[in-house]
């Protein structure tokens, strides 16, 4: 298992949120670019970047994630505001080695099974969940109950999942295993988890559980975690 550094961008700056609330967290951390550069030299073996804004529809920052995108020297996911295949294939054609889709992953069965058809294993699907259901537009609106998208999931033969743990999201909280466990024993393919993990301890828990990587945003940046553990593994 592998530590993935998040570069969650808002207003063209790296931002951390708490809950996924705007106006939260860590504000104006600085250029994107910046921390690229900073997590690839640390180790980083993976990067992972979300549009805010085009997540909460209120804007774009698609020429930032485009540029990433483009310049990275890992392996680089994008997520964000990404609701249809041609969106999917500019960032991949780009340079990106994986895209991940939420939103209308879930609402649309059609396009569904063809963003899975057309891309394999380079789509992940976010689920991005609360109190056992899932949000959807930038995390403002209720989707399917957990137990529904796992089964949407497995039955469009997507590869990967990313789950995102809203409750623990910026809080240092520490994942709910329980949760992470669940999706474990539902869901045959691979799962990276964001939210909350702020230790040693609790990243060798989700190794043990079966976890491909585990997406890590305010412990890296305000020191919780050294950025040397980026290239670590687990």
């Amino acid at each position: 298992m592998i530590v993935i550094p998040a570069i969650d961008v808002e207003a063209g700056r790296v931002v951390t949120r708490v809950h996924g609330e705007p106006g939260t967290g860590l504000r104006e951390l600085g250029r994107p670019s910046d921390w690229a550069r900073t997590w690839t030299q640390a180790g980083a073996r993976r990067l992972h970047v979300v549009d805010l804004d085009a997540a909460g529809r209120s804007g774009t920052n698609r020429p930032i994630v485009l540029e990433l995108a483009r310049d990275s020297r890992v392996p680089l996911q994008a997520g964000g505001g990404i609701r249809s295949t041609e969106e999917a294939e500019e960032v991949l054609g780009l340079g990106a080695e994986r895209v991940i889709v939420a939103s209308r992953a879930w609402q649309d069965a059609e396009w569904r099974a063809e963003v899975v058809r057309r891309l394999g294993g380079r789509v992940a699907f976010s689920l991005d969940v609360n109190n056992g259901i899932l949000r959807l537009r930038g995390w403002t609106i209720d989707g399917p109950t957990l137990h529904e998208a796992l089964e949407m999931a497995r039955g469009s033969g997507v590869r990967h999942l990313v789950l995102t743990d809203i409750a623990r999201e910026g809080t240092g909280e520490g994942p709910d295993l329980g949760l992470v466990e669940r999706i474990r024993r539902e869901f045959p393919g691979e799962l990276q988890v964001a939210g909350g993990v702020a230790s040693r301890a609790e990243l060798r828990r989700l190794a043990s559980a079966g976890v491909a990587g585990v997406i890590v945003g305010r412990a890296l940046y305000d020191g919780t975690l050294p950025h040397e553990i980026v290239g670590e593994d687990f």
